[in-house]
């Protein structure tokens, strides 16, 4: 049922239509639940997995990822959390526990769908709320619930009152405690009765907060001298020359490679195209719609794979808008935002026009022109758009930037654009990006066509093969670029994909000039480190050496063969054995299990992270080894084995004293402030826990398992990803429910561990207690009725003698790190100011901690098996999130 989103299509969906669909999947959902011979959990409904007959009538696919309970089997386990961005249950995404009430949330999700007309997926990047949920969340208690309906539909075409019920039911699925959320068959009353009584909807589950609308910033006053207190409690300004100056240099070739910032979404490449009847700009019902559907074009494109059309209103007006390809979303949805503005500027009085962009285009028009092509090829000019007989501009597809020699170039270059045209209209994006060498030359040449995905096959191929025609591709141009409504065709003699490069001469005289400048930068830099760097620094004889690729043999006689005795435990990717290598030193070998999902790419990601790596709270990789299929990492020995052995242990939990867990605490803190800010990589690690850190025999900290690590680059300041790995309990909601992460996704796992060693209770897990439906509940609830000691492990209280206010700060700290919105949780610099400052510095006060079970699972081991009552419980420590 994607189709539903694509306004060309969705227009079909009258007000009947989407409500007979929106009861037939309710329907469908109560059959599973409840009615076929065994009780089956879909989890991975969604729009493109309704399908839909020649009446429009709903059906439920894909069933891969279903569970079945069979009798009175109330729970099951899985190794493997799978499911959709947008769609899965917080208590699912977060916990790994799913029921039937994971699938009425799903079914909410796409209820509201179909009602607005707007993807929840992805929709953090409108920035008009965190989520659609939280969208409608936000109308619904302003009484704006009208507001929410679908620009294609009108008041005038459906119930206004029959709408905001069905907003109210769908409001009801997507709670944030999956107890209070109806079941399928109270669903189908809800919906088929509009006598029935319908409850007051509670806060909808929230993912990403103000993560992504503000990354870089924080609600909380936190200190601008954090920087310059934490010199007074580590090292960090003793931070080394050689670490500054490579730095320096990385950036530096940085912007050598990728020259200044981009303004290709910035400035047309071709004057707007203004044409159709004079219309009269403003107070018309034309120019209304115009400015509507012109709004609504960027979030939606950036949403929807970089194309998007759509109808509105009456007089209709039609839009389209098109981002190259290998756009990511947020640079789509600014070129578009830019285009939509421009055009109406450029064109107020015009009934249709089009605007082009370097990567993008918009379109609009009184006329319906989908899936038309009526070739009218633009050649766009370079440079000075508003004076093109300056010396500044010249056409793209002119002769006047030749190669000598051109004939095998000119052979080239027609097969490769021969190729694109071909390749390009079977394409999922109608888009096709090549490269080719050119023989007996250092030239390489980049090509790339694309259309619009509203035409045939048959017609962008027709499309392209006009451009084709028109593009110069045999007098040994430099570049050559067409521009159409329906497609464009390019090539160029640099990777102009992504990023801008200065055409011709001007690209050349500034890579001389950057070149000289890095040549120079580097023998004056090479001097001045080997003239004062080395005489300031300890020369470890560690620093020049390769990582060693240990011998196979050697490791199999130091581990007696990897026996069983030698074991020192069981990770996500494979067994950690001891061994004794024939110099006498002791280590620890990991040895990846064949059957781990972790590959040679993660492999090689631990190897290359840990070795670039030295930190006393690190732990420290001695050497590595493939050998065929076996794949081993050999650490430093740590004679203590993790965390978690000690802290979730009645007996040894007596042997960590508090000065010994605040110390623990000090060194966590301080190796992640490492990987954040301070090594020459900025290192996310996405999987702490207590499991990572080990203990050397003085128990000190040390982070391990890198295999998840993520690099940043300098000024980035989150990333998402198709494929959450990590570990329920530990895993932050925007990470665990939207695939985004940054430094506060591991300032959320600090918290938790923290808390955790405060407590002598493990998060994984903590709903089959009674305290409380998770740790972060149970620590946030007894800190606000002022009961905060009665968290802390009784130990630390009644043998340690362990100071009550420090007791009571680290738990502030903890919740701090914890909050529900990433953008509330402090950066590890401050956290190591706070943890180090007694009451120099005021906390501010926490706001709630993240959402994940609710009360779903406190009755969870007594409750029946009934089709009302059927949970599933997943005590997973690594799960591989598979987004769809």
């Amino acid at each position: 049922m994607d189709f539903a989103k694509a306004p060309s299509r969705r227009i079909h969906l009258d007000w009947r239509k989407r409500v007979s669909i929106i009861m037939g999947v309710a329907k469908g959902l109560l059959y599973l639940h409840q009615d076929s011979r065994h009780r089956i959990i879909h989890r991975d409904l969604k729009a493109s997995n309704v399908l839909l007959d020649h009446d429009l009538n709903p059906k439920i696919s894909d069933f891969g990822m279903a569970k079945i309970f069979q009798g009175n089997l109330g729970e099951a386990n899985t190794a493997r959390i799978v499911g959709t961005y947008g769609y899965m249950a917080p208590e699912y995404a977060m916990e790994g526990l799913y029921s039937i009430k994971s699938d009425v949330y799903s079914f909410g999700v796409l209820l509201l769908e179909i009602l607005t007309g707007k993807k929840n997926s992805g929709f953090h990047l409108t920035r008009l709320a965190p989520s659609l949920i939280a969208y409608v969340w936000q109308f619904w208690i302003e009484g704006r619930g009208l507001e929410l309906l679908d620009q294609l539909l009108t008041e005038a075409s459906c119930n206004t009152a029959e709408f905001l019920r069905h907003i109210h039911i769908g409001l009801l699925c997507v709670q944030k405690d999956p107890t209070v959320r109806p079941n399928m068959s109270s669903v189908v009353v809800m919906l088929g009765s509009e006598s029935s009584v319908l409850a007051q909807p509670q806060q909808p589950a929230v993912s990403v907060g103000r993560f992504v609308l503000q990354p870089e910033q924080s609600s909380l006053d936190y200190s601008h001298n954090a920087r310059a207190e934490m010199s007074r409690l580590h090292d960090i300004s003793k931070t080394k020359f050689n670490d500054i100056f490579i730095t320096l240099l990385l950036l530096l070739l940085f912007l050598l490679i990728n020259g200044p910032s981009s303004t290709e979404a910035d400035e047309p490449i071709y004057s707007p195209f203004c044409t159709g009847t004079k219309v009269t700009p403003n107070g018309t019902s034309f120019e209304t719609n115009r400015k509507l559907l012109l709004s609504s074009l960027p979030s939606n494109t950036s949403v929807s794979g970089g194309f998007y059309i759509a109808s509105i209103g009456i007089p209709d007006v039609h839009g389209l808008a098109l981002c190259r390809g290998d756009l990511t979303q947020e640079e789509c949805l600014n070129c578009v935002n830019n285009g939509s503005k421009r055009i109406i500027d450029e064109c107020p009085s015009s009934s249709s026009a089009t605007i082009f962009y370097e990567v993008c285009h918009v379109r609009y028009s009184d006329v319906n022109f989908f899936s038309e092509m009526v070739y009218a090829a633009k050649y766009p000019t370079r440079g000075n758009l508003n004076n093109k007989s300056s010396n500044n501009s010249y056409n793209w597809n002119s002769t006047e930037q030749t190669i000598v020699g051109s004939k095998i170039y000119s052979l080239v270059l027609d097969k490769l654009i021969s190729e694109i045209v071909s390749e390009a209209p079977d394409s999922g994006k109608m888009f096709s990006a090549k490269e080719a060498n050119v023989e007996s030359t250092s030239s390489k040449l980049y090509g790339l066509g694309q259309c619009t995905r509203d035409l045939s096959k048959d017609k962008c191929h027709q499309c392209l093969t006009q451009a084709q025609g028109d593009i110069a591709t045999d007098d040994g141009n430099e570049g050559g670029f067409v521009v159409d409504n329906s497609c464009n065709l390019r090539y160029e003699l640099y990777p102009f994909y992504r990023v801008q490069h200065l055409p011709g001469k001007k690209r050349r005289a500034i890579t001389i000039t950057v070149s000289i400048s890095v040549l120079i930068f580097v023998v004056l830099g090479s001097w001045a480190y080997c003239r004062y760097g080395k005489s300031k620094r300890e020369i470890s004889p560690d620093d020049n050496k390769e990582l060693p690729l240990m011998d196979f043999i050697t490791i199999k006689v130091a581990t007696d063969d990897f026996a069983d005795s030698n074991k020192l435990g069981q990770g996500g990717f494979g067994a950690v054995y001891k061994g004794t290598l024939p110099d006498g030193r002791e280590i620890a070998v990991k040895r990846l299990s064949r059957k781990s999902w972790q590959g040679l790419e993660e492999f090689k990601n631990e190897v290359i992270l840990i070795a670039r790596l030295q930190h006393r709270n690190l732990v420290k990789l001695l050497g590595y080894g493939i050998y065929g299929e076996e794949k081993l990492l050999i650490y430093e020995f740590m004679p203590n084995k993790s965390l978690d052995l000690f802290i979730f242990d009645e007996t040894n939990r007596s042997q960590l004293d508090w000065e010994t867990r605040l110390n623990i605490i000090h060194g966590i803190a301080r190796g992640i402030l490492y990987l954040h800010e301070d090594s020459r990589l900025k290192i996310i690690h996405r999987d702490l826990k207590p499991n990572n850190v080990l203990l050397d025999h003085e128990m000190n900290a040390k982070i391990s398992d890198f295999g998840m690590a993520r690099i940043f680059g300098e000024k980035q300041s989150e990333a998402s990803t198709r494929r959450v790995v990590g570990t329920c309990g530990y895993m932050p909601p925007e990470y665990a429910m939207e695939g985004i992460f940054s430094v506060k996704s591991d300032v959320f796992s600090f918290g938790v561990v923290l808390l955790e060693i405060l407590s002598g209770k493990r998060s994984n897990g903590f709903y089959l207690t009674e305290h409380a439906q998770t740790l972060l509940n149970y620590a946030w609830n007894l800190w606000n009725e002022g009961k905060g000691l009665d968290f802390i492990d009784q130990f630390l209280i009644e043998f340690a003698s362990a100071p009550a206010e420090e007791l009571l700060r680290c738990l502030h700290i903890g919740l701090l790190c914890v909050q529900e919105d990433a953008a509330d949780r402090p950066t590890m610099s401050y956290v190591l100011v706070m943890l180090g400052s007694d009451k120099s510095i005021d906390l501010p006060q926490p706001t709630h901690p993240a959402f994940s079970v609710g009360r779903f699972a406190s009755g969870l081991m007594g409750q029946s098996s009934s089709s009302n009552n059927l949970y599933s419980v997943n005590d997973l420590t690594v799960s591989n999130f598979t987004a769809r």
